[in-house]
């Protein structure tokens, strides 16, 4: 029996995505708050990770959820 919920490797692609997450919404928000600081703005920081997150889900998800290539016999 091996299911894709069972055994590492779905653990291991959840750790993965989830650290790709991290990553991007930080980098969001590092990115608003140094323009919030130029600019002496207190909303680009939230509108950046909050938009790297869609973009991030997007890509994430827009991957999986094409049909894999060679499968459509």
């Amino acid at each position: 029996l091996n299911s894709p919920l069972t055994g590492t490797g779905f653990f291991d692609k959840i750790s993965k995505y989830l650290k790709s997450l991290a990553l991007f919404v930080v980098i969001g928000y590092l990115i608003g708050t140094m323009l919030d600081i130029m600019l002496e703005t207190n909303f680009y920081a939230p509108i950046l990770a909050i938009s790297l997150l869609l973009v991030w889900i997007l890509k994430v998800f827009g991957k999986d959820l094409k049909p894999p290539a060679g499968k459509n016999k």
